[in-house]
């Protein structure tokens, strides 16, 4: 109740969840299919091994736009 004790929709606003160094595939899968892309579990693992790699060298969390890139390559 301390973090999160008033829905954002409430007020106006959406619940996002970023995407962090400490995600796993579950969320990667919940944010790619929030923006609508539609990728096979195997790809999955290398996107998520891809943003992990992308969040380390650049030492900043992932974007929807890098997502969006990243799994454009593998597409």
């Amino acid at each position: 109740m301390l973090h999160n004790c008033v829905e954002p929709s409430l007020v106006g606003n959406e619940r996002r969840i970023p995407f962090t160094p400490d995600s796993g595939p579950y969320t990667l899968a919940d944010r790619t299919a929030a923006l609508g892309i539609d990728l096979p579990p195997a790809a999955l693992d290398q996107l998520l091994d891809q943003v992990k790699q992308l969040m380390i060298r650049e030492n900043r969390l992932a974007t929807d736009d890098d997502l969006r890139a990243l799994a454009r390559e593998l597409g």
